[in-house]
């Protein structure tokens, strides 16, 4: 054919011949006698939980585009929680479901300390009498788990995030009138904790997230003020510095971190976008009336919500770059200083 040639693919009938004949191969064949003299036998161990992780992070890779598609299971779902009760909201369906006495004690004053982690949900610290405590609520068992606050100080105010693995990292908080610059560590899979480093400054309930091992710190109360700064602190060398300054000019604020490197922040005159690597801002157009200690989430292929309680929860699209009153049917009529987070992979 001049030089030419036609490759075919091959059928699947075809292919299983081919596998039906080097497995006949295979068994016709044995190792000789030198190759099955190197043979050793080996054990393999298997970690269970990043073998979980891997599943989940697969699953998150695929989404079934359509109307009030319910994402399975439990993925995807917001967490909003104050005191002993865990209201779960279903983006899918727009509806709410409670979990009452989900916790033992009565976790307050931890409106940023509420943090999702392998199937079960975290709060650390409270108000007086959980201050040096922290719970889980098991989602698969729907059990509560309790324990101390061993290794680091505990407090109020604490603010919290999950680096993907097997550590939660609690920054700063407040315990007996002191705004505490503590950064420590939760390993999930040990249940310890473990002091990181210390911030320059002590803040208590900033928003914070952590990409590349770096916890990015927005908002929050210092000693006698507001802080209005973008700072980081890396993990692993402790270094601890200022990212962007006065990124707001209001007391009153809402903010919330995506996972590819952009602060959101609603406060009473604008709604902005800080993007951390290119150091830049872009102002939106603000929605609603903002109520202090409202709670922002950023959900991955969704958008924003915004937890205000019945008849005035928000979401915002990025693709349309719009805010929109969410018609669901919230049972709790204020959420502010309730906790959040995002049940996620």
């Amino acid at each position: 054919m001049n030089g030419s040639y036609i490759m075919l693919e091959p059928t699947d009938d075809e292919l299983l011949t081919l596998v039906g004949m080097h497995t006949h191969h295979m068994r016709d064949v044995p190792y000789d006698d030198v190759v099955t003299s190197s043979l050793q036998a080996h054990r393999i161990k298997i970690d269970v939980g990043k073998l979980e992780q891997v599943k989940k992070q697969i699953e998150s890779c695929f989404e079934m585009i359509g109307p009030n598609v319910e994402p399975v299971g439990m993925y995807g779902k917001v967490v909003s929680a104050h005191l002993r009760d865990i209201s779960l909201f279903s983006l899918g369906t727009s509806t709410w479901t409670t979990i009452k006495d989900a916790f033992n004690s009565d976790f307050d004053e931890v409106y940023t300390s509420y943090v999702y982690a392998r199937d079960n949900i975290y709060v650390f610290g409270g108000a007086k009498g959980t201050q040096t405590k922290y719970s889980r609520y098991s989602l698969e068992e729907k059990r509560c788990y309790e324990g101390e606050i061993v290794g680091i100080v505990g407090g109020s105010f604490i603010s919290t995030c999950y680096d993907g693995d097997k550590n939660i990292y609690l920054v700063g908080g407040e315990l007996n009138d002191t705004i505490l610059s503590r950064v420590g560590c939760f390993n999930i899979e040990t249940q310890q904790f473990s002091k990181v480093g210390d911030l320059k400054e002590g803040l208590a309930w900033p928003t914070i997230n952590i990409k590349d091992n770096i916890i990015y710190i927005f908002g929050g109360k210092k000693v006698d003020k507001v802080n209005r700064d973008i700072i980081s602190f890396n993990v692993h060398t402790k270094v601890n510095a200022k990212v962007e300054t006065y990124v707001i000019s209001d007391d009153l604020y809402s903010a919330c971190f995506d996972n590819i490197g952009n602060l959101y922040v609603m406060s009473l005159k604008v709604f902005k976008r800080y993007s951390l690597a290119a150091k830049d801002s872009e102002s939106k157009l603000k929605c609603h009336d903002i109520v202090n200690f409202i709670q922002m989430r950023y959900v991955t292929s969704f958008g924003i919500i915004s937890l205000g309680g019945t008849g005035n929860n928000y979401f915002y699209s990025l693709k349309d770059d719009k805010w929109s009153l969410l018609k669901d049917n919230d049972p709790v009529i204020g959420r502010s200083s309730h906790g959040s987070c995002i049940i996620s992979n």
